[in-house]
């Protein structure tokens, strides 16, 4: 069975730092009957999630899905103190 979720920003930057925070995590899978794959197509991450059993996949996408919110959360802050830090001295520096 297979899971595709794509997730869409206009931010490719954003989405990159998504994408690359996810290779550790699709190394080290908790069943072997599993795999994940991921790529980034334009401005969408694409996360495909292939397992043998349902059980597997289901428990699969629910740690998955809370990982990738914890993951978009903190790159969206990170993302957005950088974006003011880099304002601010701009406008000190005028």
């Amino acid at each position: 069975m297979k899971v595709r979720i794509g997730i869409k920003h206009e931010d490719l930057g954003l989405l990159k730092a998504i994408h690359e925070s996810l290779i550790p995590e699709s190394k080290s899978l908790p069943s072997s009957e599993c795999s994940l794959r991921h790529k980034l197509l334009g401005g969408v991450l694409e996360i495909e999630f292939d397992c043998s059993r349902v059980n597997i996949l289901r428990a699969l996408l629910n740690s998955y899905l809370g990982v990738l919110s914890s993951i978009m959360e903190c790159v969206e802050e990170a993302w957005n103190v950088n974006r003011e830090s880099t304002s601010r001295s701009k406008a000190e520096g005028s």
